[in-house]
C-alpha cells in the first residue's frame, strides 16, 4: 500500500509540472485551454504506464508516436466539430485499431494504448474551443514537454529510492481465445466490439444527447477498453455508473461554491484526479468517481451547470456503459472466463519451470510469477463476483478457484530458494490448478460468463 501511495504521489508531481508548463506554454502562445486539458490527460496516462522499464530506443519511439498523435488527434477533433460524420468515423477508428494491434504482442499492445491518449483529451474537452496559431502542431509540443516530466520524475524517484523501477513484463503468450480459423482472434473480436460500441456511442449521443454527446462517447470508451472478457465489461460498466451517480451529487455541491473561471476549482480537479489515481489500485469505481467529479468541475469551470446537465450527465454516462456492455455480449462476445483460464494456464507454466529450475533461475522466475499473478488479479473481481452470486455453499468447481490457488502458493514462491518446504507446498499448488483448470473447462455453466 506505502509503495502504491509513493508512485500516485510520483504521478501527481508529473501532473502538476505537466499542468504548469502547458498552461505557461497556452499564455505565452495565445493558445487555448485544450493545451492544457491535453496535457493532464497525457500526464495521468503516461504516469500509470511509465512504470515499466524501457530502453532509450523504446522512449524515443513512444515520444514520436505520442507527438505525431497528438497532431493527428487535434485534426480529428477539428473534424468532429466541422464535418462530425467524417471525424466520428475516423475517431471511431482509433480504439478499434489499438486493440486489434494486440495481436502482435506486448509492444505493440503498449503503443495501441498510446495512440488512445490524445484523443481521450478531445473528448474530455468540454466544448469546441477555437483553434490557436498552429494549433494541431502545438499538440506534439504538449506531447513532449508531458513525456519528458514524466520521465524525469520517474528517473529521479527511482534513482532516490522513493519507488522502484517495475522490471519489464515478458512477452505474454498470445491471445486469450485466439481458437482456429471457425472463430477470430480475441484481440479482433473486441476491436469489432469497440468498433460496434463507438459507432453507436456516436450515434445515440449526436441523436438524443446533441450539447453533450461525448459523455456518451467517453463512457462507451471507458468501459469497452482495457476489455478482458464480457464478464469484465458488465463489472466496469456497473462501477462506471455507481461512481458516476456517487459522485454527481457531490460534484454539482462543489461546482455550486465555484463561479466560471475560478482557478480555485482548477486546483480542486488536480487534487482529486490525483486522490482518484491512487486509490483507483484499490477499486475501479473510486477512479470512475473522481473523473466524473473533476469533469464535471471542469464544466463549471467553462460555465456549465445546472439540473439540465446533470440530467444529461447521468443519462449520458447510463446511455453510453449500455452500449459498451451489449457490444460486449452481442458481437462476438470473449468469456472472462475463458480469459481466466488462459491467464491460469501461464502461471501453472511458471509453476511447473519453477519446480524445475536449478537455484541460478529461481529470481527470474519469480518475476514471472509476479507477472503472470498480475495478470490473473486484472480479471479476477468480476468471476470472484459472480461465484458469490452462482454458488452458496456449493462445492461445484468455479473459475475463480484458480484465483484462490494461485494466491494461495505466492508465500511459497517467494521463498523458494530458501525454504526446502517451500518446493512440496508448490507442487501440490500446482496439483490443485491444474484440477481446478480441468474442472472448470467449457461447456461448465460457470465458465459461460
Amino acid at each position: 500500500m506505502r509503495m502504491k501511495l509513493r508512485e500516485a504521489i510520483v504521478s501527481a508531481a508529473a501532473m502538476l509540472l505537466s499542468y504548469g508548463s502547458a498552461l505557461l506554454l497556452e499564455h505565452l502562445a495565445g493558445l487555448n485551454l485544450d493545451v492544457v486539458v491535453l496535457a493532464v490527460v497525457l500526464a495521468i496516462s503516461l504516469g500509470r504506464r511509465n512504470r515499466v522499464g524501457a530502453g532509450p530506443r523504446s522512449r524515443l519511439l513512444a515520444l514520436v508516436v505520442l507527438a505525431a498523435v497528438s497532431v493527428a488527434a487535434g485534426e480529428v477533433g477539428r473534424l468532429m466539430v466541422d464535418h462530425p460524420n467524417v471525424g466520428d468515423a475516423l475517431f471511431t477508428l482509433v480504439p478499434a485499431l489499438a486493440i486489434w494491434v494486440r495481436r502482435f504482442g506486448v509492444r505493440s499492445a503498449a503503443a495501441g494504448t498510446l495512440v488512445t491518449m490524445p484523443f481521450i483529451a478531445v473528448l474530455v474537452t468540454p466544448l469546441p474551443l477555437p483553434p490557436g496559431p498552429g494549433a494541431p502542431w502545438w499538440g506534439a509540443a504538449v506531447a513532449v514537454i508531458v513525456f519528458c516530466w514524466v520521465t524525469l520524475v520517474a528517473e529521479v524517484a527511482d534513482r532516490t529510492g522513493f519507488t522502484s523501477r517495475v522490471v519489464a513484463e515478458p512477452p505474454a503468450a498470445g491471445d486469450a481465445g485466439a481458437a482456429g480459423a471457425a472463430r477470430p482472434r480475441a484481440s479482433t473480436r473486441m476491436a469489432l466490439q469497440m468498433g460496434v460500441a463507438m459507432g453507436v456511442a456516436f450515434a445515440v449521443g449526436r441523436t438524443f444527447y446533441p450539447d453533450h454527446w461525448t459523455w456518451v462517447v467517453l463512457t462507451a470508451f471507458i468501459v469497452g477498453s482495457g476489455n478482458r472478457g464480457r464478464g469484465d465489461v458488465i463489472y466496469k460498466g456497473l462501477l462506471r455508473v455507481a461512481g458516476a451517480a456517487a459522485s454527481t451529487a457531490a460534484a454539482t455541491a462543489l461546482t455550486a461554491a465555484f463561479g466560471p473561471g475560478d482557478r480555485a476549482s482548477v486546483a480542486l480537479i488536480l487534487a482529486i484526479l490525483a486522490v482518484a489515481t491512487w486509490l483507483r489500485t484499490f477499486n475501479y469505481a473510486y477512479w470512475a468517481a473522481g473523473v466524473t467529479a473533476a469533469l464535471a468541475l471542469l464544466y463549471g469551470y467553462f460555465g456549465q451547470g445546472g439540473p439540465g446537465l446533470i440530467r444529461d450527465r447521468l443519462g449520458g454516462i447510463l446511455v453510453g456503459a449500455a452500449i459498451a456492455i451489449a457490444a460486449s455480449w452481442l458481437v462476438l462476445p470473449v468469456s472472462s472466463s475463458q480469459v481466466l483460464r488462459r491467464r491460469a494456464a501461464d502461471v501453472l507454466a511458471v509453476l511447473k519451470e519453477l519446480l524445475a529450475a536449478p537455484p541460478g533461475e529461481v529470481a527470474s522466475l519469480q518475476v514471472r510469477f509476479r507477472h503472470a499473478l498480475a495478470r490473473v488479479e486484472q480479471v479476477a473481481r468480476p468471476l470472484e463476483l459472480h461465484r458469490r452470486l452462482l454458488r452458496r455453499g456449493s462445492g461445484a468447481a468455479h473459475p475463480a478457484d484458480a484465483v484462490t490457488v494461485i494466491r494461495g502458493c505466492t508465500e511459497a514462491v517467494d521463498r523458494l530458494g530458501t525454504d526446502h518446504a517451500a518446493r512440496a507446498e508448490l507442487a501440490l499448488a500446482r496439483a490443485e490448478l491444474a484440477r481446478v483448470l480441468r474442472a472448470t473447462r467449457p461447456p461448465s455453466p460457470a465458465a459461460r460468463i
